[in-house]
């Protein structure tokens, strides 16, 4: 997601900090609860401590990755956010804000192979897509698939307004049952801190499209 490019530079800054650290592996570990603390909770504190990046930079991470979960909502929900108002967009970001703040995570172990880090995260999940679904297809089925299908496909106004009006709903049915969502079991995976070629130790950004689908329990 957008986050990456400013997770590289701290990572750099980071990494300078290392430099005769005597338990740089423990500090890694420290520097990853520090990331997903900042991306997926808006906690900056550490983040800010850790990579002597500044608070407007850290809550561009947190924002990017809010922007990025309300746009996937979307996507899964079949929203076309072009027909979206503004202040229904804002509610999405409200939304995923909220969601945000079910993934819980923690830092299980870390230990250095060879001229690796590896560090291990364990998460449980929200179950939200799943119940999101039901009560999703089931508005539609009810209430959208009727409008939907009386639309001419040359009909672009009727279309967009139909949209809008989905975009509404989909918003209403999820808040209405977030309050539904509960932890999965706990799961774990394990994210590499290996050396570039300038040997600047880095998280690849493949790695951290991986931990952002463990997280949100869409692995």
């Amino acid at each position: 997601m957008r986050k990456f490019f400013a997770l590289l530079l701290s990572v750099l800054i980071f990494c300078g900090m290392l430099s005769g650290c005597a338990n740089a592996s423990q500090t890694y570990a420290n520097y990853v609860q520090a990331v997903m603390d900042c991306t997926y909770h808006g906690n900056t504190t550490q983040y800010v401590a850790l990579t002597g990046a500044s608070q407007q930079e850290a809550y561009r991470i947190y924002n990017a990755e809010v922007e990025s979960v309300a746009t996937l909502i979307c996507q899964k929900f079949d929203v076309d956010t072009e027909y979206l108002l503004p202040e229904v967009y804002d509610e999405y970001i409200l939304f995923a804000k909220e969601l945000l703040k079910t993934i819980d995570y923690q830092v299980e172990s870390n230990f250095k192979l060879n001229d690796t880090y590896q560090v291990t995260l364990s998460t449980q999940p929200p179950d939200f897509w799943d119940i999101a679904f039901t009560y999703v297809e089931n508005a539609y089925i009810s209430e959208f698939l009727p409008r939907f299908a009386k639309i001419d496909e040359t009909d672009s106004t009727q279309y967009g307004a139909t949209m809008t009006s989905w975009g509404k709903k989909v918003l209403e049915v999820l808040n209405q049952h977030l309050s539904e969502v509960t932890p999965q079991e706990k799961k774990y995976l394990t994210i590499q801190i290996q050396a570039d070629p300038q040997g600047h130790y880095t998280v690849s950004k493949q790695k951290w499209n991986t931990v952002d689908k463990f997280l949100l329990g869409l692995e």
